[in-house]
């Protein structure tokens, strides 16, 4: 039987984040055979060094099945690195720390910094190892061998929360392992479960194909509930993509769009 597609959609993410909380990373990386690290420096709150950090991992493209690592390390007059987040395939993974359980050269106190420094992203072989995932000929880099295991395509999220504050969870993240996460998940569907997001609309279109239309959007991403990427495309001038039904291996997607006030996400249902 053709799915059918609910043009009802169950809402999940049309609350905004907690305002005390801050998201400090919302990017896609490629590394590539000698790339090792990228770069990407923070603009926003220093005080991320006194609260916790909750990250969000997307794993798109990984050649083998490697075990590899993501971690993130800043240079501000000393040097510092976070806990690392490890895996061999691709999927969803998440992490949170303090920077208590960041790794610091000579034990500096973090406190002490006036500025967000120079941060960059390494891959590392193995859980966290000494390597980087790089053809780079330092001392510091795997060597040649790295070049079997990369290109690596991931899409990283991290949110700061201050010390005292409770993490507001975004509704896409329902795979969090995090009870206090989980709670606020389950409170927020019972009182969206009434609600239509009105600037988001699923209808069916030809030859299996269903139209996404969010005014405004300018590109737009389905990923199953656990967080996996399906399919993504741009929209045109009227914030409109349209999209093949045969991609999708569940029955229920999350939608994100990108749009000038930034990601709107929804639940989109397909009934058999």
């Amino acid at each position: 039987m053709k799915p059918v597609w609910l043009f009802t959609i169950i809402v999940l993410c049309s609350v905004p984040l907690a305002a005390k909380q801050e998201v400090l990373i919302d990017r896609e990386f490629t590394w590539t055979n000698n790339s090792g690290r990228i770069g990407h420096n923070y603009t926003g709150t220093l005080d991320w060094r006194n609260g916790e950090m909750f990250r969000k991992v997307v794993v798109t493209d990984k050649p083998t099945d490697f075990e590899t690592a993501l971690q993130v390390c800043v240079w501000s007059g000393g040097e510092t690195c976070s806990p690392c987040i490890c895996f061999q395939n691709t999927g969803l993974y998440y992490g949170r720390h303090t920077t208590d359980q960041w790794w610091k050269k000579g034990g500096q106190d973090l406190t002490g910094w006036t500025t967000h420094g120079t941060r960059a992203w390494p891959l590392k072989s193995s859980c966290c190892g000494a390597k980087w995932l790089s053809t780079c000929g330092g001392s510091w880099c795997m060597g040649s061998s790295a070049a079997q295991h990369l290109p690596i395509t991931l899409h990283v999220i991290e949110i700061y929360v201050p010390d005292g504050e409770t993490f507001d969870c975004p509704e896409d993240w329902v795979a969090a392992p995090w009870e206090e996460c989980q709670d606020q998940v389950r409170t927020r569907r019972i009182s969206d479960n009434k609600l239509t997001l009105r600037n988001l609309v699923a209808a069916p279109a030809d030859n299996g194909h269903v139209r996404l239309s969010a005014p405004g959007a300018t590109h737009i991403s389905l990923y199953t509930t656990q967080g996996q990427l399906v399919v993504s495309a741009d929209c045109n001038s009227e914030g409109t993509a349209v999209v093949e039904t045969r991609l999708f291996p569940a029955a229920m997607l999350i939608v994100r769009a990108a749009t000038g006030e930034g990601l709107k996400s929804a639940r989109l249902v397909i009934q058999e």
